[in-house]
């Protein structure tokens, strides 16, 4: 079988991320489509032809991917999709099947599995909406079979009507990305355009944890074999010339022994680049820290969320506003730089709640952060209690309304005009606050590497008070 692999066009000129968790418009960032080439990889190992259009990153037209699809003749386009943007990215599907009809067309959009069903009745031209992670692992057998009652993880037509399969059972992370089928990294970039050519890899899946604002909480939570990472840095760094990587792992150093074995062959193996990555200040302490900056780590999101403890416990976070900033005085004394993940506007926070959230990322003085405004998924605990108390219906949502910048509703203290506006009014606030700013200079007076990344880091702040804020995070 021919499989086409597409990610879909810019939005209105703007990056897409269209990777599970991150699903989001964001002109900030552009990064490589890491699933697809995930699943090229097992793909072709079944024997399968695979060709990869990512036309997001190359800014390649809907008219271009035309011309892909009629050059390759694929038997099953795959291609990825958010709730925000998914009128938009569907068009790639209707233009498969107005080139030829018998191609089957494959959907991937993690947000929107609970909403399957609603997703194949609206969009007739989607033959496949993939209801399970880890499709790397069942897929391929879809591709080889061609039998959709025996291939789990997938919601499908059939015969008139919908049907979906059990779940997927093989959780095993033994593939990696199939990084040759991308021409070259130079469009790739996140928050600083200085931090090229960068890259992304991944060591560990999923999250065990229970935030009731996350959709990825509670999911199983599983490691790639050290040995399979180390052979894809090894390709990214030598034979890339990647400088800069960013592992898209949800919550990095969970497993200890796991952490420490990865830090130790990246040391071994005499692997020289800059590395970021995602964790929970809970999971960190001053000697994993040292390990972890010995091995190239420059810099940890990490995912804070609320300046409030009141708030941080009713989330289920499982830390406390004094230990996140602890923690973050560690990473400054250890010479990692600091960026918060927030995110105001939960169910039945109030307005001086978000603004403890704002007052801990000036006195703390993170490097960078985001702030985001809750987005009701279905799936997550809050949409769940949301919808047994009335105030949410599945059958109502609108997915062009799923955005971290501009809800549709509110469940908060706020309206979502004044959310919006308390939003923007923190970025300028912290923006401009000589306190923030003065200990980032501090910080690149220590470290003078980092004034080219900060430099670019300053210019894309500005463009995101240009821009209002709008499609960034």
């Amino acid at each position: 079988m021919k499989v086409l692999l597409v990610n879909p066009p810019k939005f209105k000129g703007s990056f897409v991320q269209r990777e599970d968790r991150c699903e989001c418009i964001d002109h900030d960032t552009c990064v490589p489509t890491i699933s697809l080439a995930c699943l090229a990889q097992t793909t072709a190992k079944e024997g399968h032809t695979v060709k990869l259009v990512d036309a997001n990153a190359y800014n390649l037209s809907l008219e271009q991917v035309r011309k892909e699809i009629e050059e390759f003749q694929p038997d099953f386009l795959v291609f990825r999709a958010i709730p925000p943007t998914l009128t938009h990215d569907v068009e790639v599907a209707k233009l498969a099947k107005s080139i030829d009809g018998n191609i089957t067309t494959v959907m991937l959009c993690f947000s929107l599995i609970p909403q399957y069903e609603k997703v194949l009745r609206t969009f007739p031209e989607v033959n496949v909406h993939v209801t399970d992670i880890f499709f790397e692992n069942f897929l391929p057998e879809l591709f080889t079979t061609l039998s959709f009652e025996n291939t789990d993880g997938i919601a499908y037509w059939d015969a008139g009507e919908i049907r979906r399969n059990k779940e997927n059972s093989d959780y095993s992370f033994n593939f990696s990305p199939d990084w040759s089928l991308l021409p070259d990294f130079s469009p790739f970039f996140t928050r600083s355009k200085a931090m090229k050519p960068w890259g992304v890899s991944e060591t560990t899946r999923n999250c065990p944890f229970g935030c009731k604002f996350c959709i990825l909480a509670n999911s199983r939570y599983v490691k790639r074999p050290v040995a399979n990472v180390l052979s894809e840095l090894e390709y990214l760094i030598k034979v890339r010339k990647l400088r800069y990587l960013n592992f898209y792992d949800p919550t990095f150093a969970l497993d200890k022994n796991f952490t420490y074995e990865l830090l130790n062959e990246i040391i071994r193996a005499n692997i020289h680049f800059k590395w970021y990555t995602n964790t929970r200040c809970d999971l960190l302490d001053e000697d994993i820290l040292k390990r972890m900056r010995e091995a190239g780590c420059r810099g940890l999101s990490l995912g804070i969320e609320f300046g409030n403890d009141e708030v941080l416990i009713r989330s289920k976070k499982g830390s406390t506003v004094q230990l996140n900033f602890d923690t973050i005085q560690l990473l400054r004394k250890v010479g990692i730089k600091s960026y918060g993940s927030f995110v105001m506007g939960v169910p039945f926070e109030t307005k001086k709640q978000m603004q403890d959230t704002v007052d801990f990322i000036k006195r703390s003085k993170l490097n960078g952060f985001q702030l985001n405004i809750w987005t009701p998924y279905q799936g997550t605990s809050f949409y769940k209690e949301l919808q047994e108390e009335g105030l949410v219906n599945p059958d109502d949502v609108k997915w062009d309304d799923m955005n971290w910048d501009r809800p549709s509703k509110s469940f908060c203290e706020l309206s979502v005009e004044e959310l919006i506006q308390f939003r923007k009014q923190a970025y300028h606030s912290i923006y401009f606050n000589t306190g923030w700013l003065f200990s980032n200079v501090r910080w690149l007076l220590r470290h003078p590497e980092d004034v080219r990344i900060a430099t670019s880091y300053f210019s894309g702040m500005m463009n995101r008070v240009i821009h209002s804020f709008e499609f960034s995070h």
